[in-house]
């Protein structure tokens, strides 16, 4: 198969998915009707947010698309997202699992490194390999944010037992 069958189709899912990103803080909907372009995010998400596991992880596929097709407009949408993470509060150096893409603001302050934020943390580091080692601002939010998991979500139980737990706080 050819690269311009990845370039043509790739760029056509592409565009298809740049209306996901029509908020007023560029943080992508769930979710995007492709006929008319709207979005939105899951119902049971807290408070209309979007998830980070889902948003977290498009950097890798966004900065591709670029190459592929040449127009930055996809590398643009991803580090929006990568710098809006970076300028925001985070309680205890966590990341929360829901971001409102309407306000900028944290959902409901619930962290965890199982489903709805896992994938965020992998694809910094994928990220940070993919680029040769050359994304250190990836690598650095990865460092900075294991080291926060370290110190606020590593447990051990009554027993002894070491766990990786989650935290919740305020809504």
């Amino acid at each position: 198969m050819e690269i311009s069958c990845f370039q043509d189709e790739g760029g056509a899912a592409g565009r298809e998915l740049i209306p996901a990103f029509n908020t007023p803080t560029g943080i992508p909907w769930a979710m995007v009707n492709l006929k008319t372009g709207v979005g939105r995010n899951w119902g049971w998400a807290s408070a209309g947010s979007s998830i980070l596991a889902e948003f977290g992880t498009l950097h890798m596929e966004f900065v591709h698309l670029t190459y592929l097709t040449g127009n930055p407009v996809y590398y643009q949408k991803v580090m929006h997202i990568r710098k809006l993470l970076a300028k925001m509060d985070r309680p205890n150096g966590l990341y929360p699992n829901y971001l409102n893409p309407r306000t900028g603001r944290w959902g409901q302050h619930h962290t965890s490194v199982g489903g709805l934020g896992d994938s965020f943390y992998e694809y910094l580091l994928k990220a940070w390999l993919m680029s040769d080692k050359t994304d250190t601002e990836a690598r650095k939010t990865y460092d900075d944010a294991i080291e926060a998991i370290e110190r606020h979500l590593i447990r051990k139980s009554n027993g002894g037992l070491t766990f990786v737990g989650e935290w919740k706080t305020g809504t």
